[in-house]
Parts: structure tokens; sequence; C-alpha cells
């Protein structure tokens, strides 16, 4: 599958929440949270991830792969995705959980939202 890996926008949420079950958090903080998606052919989601950084550290809260692509190593691209972006605000570690894996069942509740800048 080619496609681009790319940040999540509002207008995702309605797929996201097709793809990724239960109440993951898809607060958008810039600089410090990112939830990146990947898009299907027929205009779904194939994969969606967030990243969050902390210090030298980068956390991926949850991964994502809608079940038509499991096989293609999506896995592997989303976290090379996620790396990269740590990688870029220098976070020298990647915290990928064992049970990172999400199945597109339940809705999400959260809203995917950039809050307003500080001042």
């Amino acid at each position: 599958m080619r496609s681009t890996i790319r940040l999540a926008t509002p207008e995702d949420v309605p797929r996201i929440r097709k793809l990724v079950p239960g109440d993951q958090d898809l607060t958008i903080a810039p600089g410090r949270r990112y939830v990146l998606v990947l898009d299907a052919p027929d205009g779904q989601l194939a994969a969606a991830t967030a990243v969050t950084l902390e210090n030298e550290r980068g956390h991926l809260g949850f991964l994502a792969i809608a079940p038509e692509f499991s096989g293609e190593k999506l896995e592997d691209r989303m976290i090379a995705v996620a790396e990269a972006l740590c990688s870029a605000f220098g976070c020298d570690t990647l915290d990928v959980p064992r049970n990172r894996l999400v199945t597109p069942q339940a809705s999400v509740n959260a809203e995917l939202h950039s809050p307003a800048p500080h001042r």
C-alpha cells in the first residue's frame, strides 16, 4: 500500500472513531502530542496512532490498523514515522507498549482538537 502518513485534522475525527475503539485521547498539542493517520484507498483510514513527547522520550499511545490492511506491515511504518517525529523533537527513545494494537469496534469519545496557543 502506497500512501503518506500525515498529521490528523479535525475532519479525520469520524474516520478515527471508526478505527480506534474505546476512550482514546485524540488531543493534539503542538510540540507535545500528535495523532498520525494513514489514508486508505477507499477514503477511510488504514491506520492511526498517537505520539506524546515528554522531555527526551516519546510514548506511543495507541496504534490501530484496519483489519483489511493487516499483514501489510503498516504497524512498522507507523512506528517508524513516530520514531522520526520523536527524533525531530530531540527525543532519543520511543516507548512502544506491548499491547499497542487496538481493533476497530467501539467509538472514540474524545474530540480531536488543537488548543489555542498560550500567550
